[in-house]
């Protein structure tokens, strides 16, 4: 009997130790690829630890001396001791599960989450597809995840978050937060920029415009391998225009084969840009237009435009476009939009200083011609003056000569 009532004490003095040595079991989340560190505190008389995979050894250690002892386990290749602490590299979705650090007088419980954020299909997307956005939790958490948009906005609670036509105001970093933690995903969508249908004057030019919402050489959207694309007329007859091709992660236009008497457009690297040039619009050039661009495994991107052709010939068309950098183009009497406007402040300019000059001329004159009459307004003050009057009479020198002798009371002349 006391053998059996000290066997009893024993034990009940074993799990006491145990749980006052055990800390509560604390949840780490961390996101697919990442490194998850599961910390091991309050070690400093402690020498030696094990970390534990459920049952399985994953590492042992000496903190002193820095030597470890690692079991052949997936995890164990990806793991490192740092003091008492567990760090796991590149973290994979099998590595969840419950860690414990056992010392010689304690231990310490984790739960570890491997959080992978994904969407189906993968990114980047084309615009108007449909786009699953997932939040994958490891083993069984019971946390609901919630979705913010780029803009911070809550959307929806759950591990899947559905966008029926992704659009550009859907492009940004999503986030899944767990916990008060954010795991996040970069959505990058390319589509076409709407434009105007078109109407022009025969025998004007009109710009059709295809104006890429980024530039497909971006390094988001380097996964893209064009397999076709260009210009075509779809109705009332179809007619193929001009093709696109991709040299390296850059588009450029296919010259082989091109009517280049009605169409022109850039020899270039095209960027967003590719628009086409119509030149010398007829009847026959009316009804409506495609842009378009396939890609592998992506599905493709189609932008159609509509052309009306009136029968008054040498009329204007201003068409907006595009350069590859994003600036206005457009197309007046055959010149670009942005020539005009410099030949306007040019003129504009000239009249100034015409007019300015005119203006100082004509003021310069009507100075000049006020001093004159000023002058001729002002007349000189009379001074006294005495004049010289001579009487003249003959007399008989004895020489038989006539003497002139004149006077005057005043002045002797």
């Amino acid at each position: 009997m006391p053998n059996r009532q000290t066997w009893l004490w024993s034990d009940f003095v074993s799990l006491t130790v145990l749980y006052l040595g055990s800390v509560r079991c604390k949840e780490f989340y961390v996101q697919l690829g990442m490194t998850a560190n599961l910390p091991c505190d309050n070690l400093s008389k402690v020498t030696e630890v094990e970390w534990m995979y459920g049952a399985q050894l994953i590492i042992r250690g000496n903190v002193k001396t820095g030597n470890t002892f690692r079991e052949k386990l997936p995890v164990s290749s990806r793991a490192r001791l740092i003091g008492g602490s567990l760090q796991i590299r590149n973290v994979e979705s099998a590595d969840s599960g419950h860690y414990t650090c056992k010392a010689k007088t304690k231990n310490e419980e984790h739960d570890l989450y491997v959080v992978t954020v994904s969407s189906s299909p993968s990114g980047p997307f084309l615009r108007s597809k449909k786009v699953d956005l997932r939040c994958q939790i490891g083993k069984s958490s019971k946390i609901k995840p919630k979705w913010l948009r780029p803009d911070e906005t809550p959307v929806s609670e759950g591990d899947t978050h559905t966008l029926p036509s992704v659009d550009f105001s859907d492009e940004g970093k999503w986030v899944c937060q767990i916990a008060d933690k954010n795991f996040s995903l970069n959505i990058a969508v390319l589509g076409i920029l709407p434009g105007p249908n078109l109407t022009v004057n025969e025998s004007d030019s009109v710009v059709l415009p295809c104006v890429l919402s980024n530039p497909v050489s971006k390094y988001a959207y380097q996964a893209f391998q064009l397999l076709e694309g260009g210009w075509a007329q779809i109705s009332p007859k179809s007619d193929h225009l001009l093709s696109l091709r991709m040299e390296g992660s850059e588009l450029y236009w296919n010259k082989t084969g091109v009517r280049k008497k009605e169409l022109q457009f850039s020899s270039e690297k095209l960027g967003t840009n590719l628009s086409l040039m119509l030149k010398d619009v007829k009847m026959k050039h009316a009804g409506q237009y495609q842009c378009s661009l396939k890609f592998k495994d992506k599905g493709t991107l189609k932008f159609q435009v509509s052309l009306q052709v009136k029968g008054q010939p040498g009329g204007s068309a201003v068409v907006p476009g595009t350069h590859g950098n994003g600036s206005i183009k457009g197309l007046l009497f055959g010149l670009n939009l942005w020539l005009w406007v410099a030949i306007g402040v040019g003129s504009l300019v000239v009249i100034s200083l015409i007019a300015t000059v005119v203006c100082l001329y004509q003021r310069h004159k009507r100075m000049k011609k006020r001093r004159r009459q000023k002058r001729r307004s002002i007349r000189q003050p009379l001074t006294a003056r005495d004049y010289c009057q001579c009487n003249r009479s003959s007399r008989g020198p004895p020489n038989g000569r006539q003497q002139e002798t004149s006077y005057k009371k005043g002045h002797q002349c």
